[in-house]
């Protein structure tokens, strides 16, 4: 399921490892693996190597400051504690965006990262991992 999912969302892009290294943190996380796909996809494309201007790191860009360690690890657990904090997807992906107040650009990221939830789910449908996946907003 992770091939056919990375296939889809590289489509020609050199990156299917860090593809893959989402997807199994996600399942070693119980995050459900689309959602993670779907961050990883509109944080960096999956670049690993990937440096934001405001110095956010790796494939899921988190602040090395606020969260030290592998950033694919702490972007993962960071999409867990937001989700179990805010009781769902919606508020959880708008502060993964925008931190502690989740302003419209973090509800427009949220709607982005559902809609590709849903797109995935729709092509490859994924047993559930232990955290539901977010519904379009």
């Amino acid at each position: 399921m992770t091939a056919i999912l990375c296939a889809l969302l590289l489509s020609g892009l050199p990156r299917h490892d860090t593809c893959h290294a989402v997807a199994a943190e996600a399942q070693r996380q119980g995050v459900p693996v689309t959602v993670a796909l779907a961050v990883g996809w509109q944080e960096s494309r999956f670049n690993a190597d990937a440096v934001s201007k405001r110095g956010a790191v790796g494939p899921l860009q988190v602040m090395p400051h606020h969260h030290p360690g592998d950033p694919l690890e702490q972007g993962v657990a960071k999409l867990r504690r937001l989700y179990v904090k805010h009781d769902g997807w919606p508020l959880a992906l708008c502060h993964y965006a925008c931190g502690n107040v989740c302003y419209p650009a973090g509800e427009r990221y949220a709607r982005r990262v559902a809609a590709r939830v849903l797109w995935l789910s729709l092509i490859v449908p994924a047993p559930s991992a232990g955290l539901s996946p977010p519904r379009v907003l």
